[in-house]
C-alpha cells in the first residue's frame, strides 16, 4: 500500500490530497499553502484505495496495482 496507489495521490504533482493544504513561506516571504509532496512508493498510516489510472503511475506503481488486482482476485 503505497502513495501511487492511493486515492488521495494526485500525479503528475505527486501530491497528497487526504488533509487541507499545509502554510508555507512563499520565495517573496508571503504567505501561501501548498499539497504535502510524496513520491509514488511512500506510504502512511492514512491509505485507502481508490481508482487507479495505471497509465498515469509510474512503472514501480502500475507493477504493484498489478500484482495486488491479482493477489485480490486469488482470494
Amino acid at each position: 500500500m503505497h502513495c501511487g496507489d492511493c486515492r488521495f495521490w494526485r500525479q503528475p504533482d505527486n501530491q497528497c490530497r487526504r488533509n487541507a493544504p499545509l502554510p508555507m513561506r512563499g520565495q517573496q516571504g508571503t504567505m501561501d499553502t501548498a499539497w504535502p509532496l510524496v513520491a509514488s512508493d511512500d506510504w502512511c498510516g492514512e491509505y485507502q484505495p481508490g481508482y487507479i489510472d495505471r497509465t498515469s503511475l509510474p512503472v514501480e506503481a502500475q507493477a504493484r496495482a498489478r500484482a495486488g488486482h491479482k493477489e485480490r482476485a486469488q482470494h
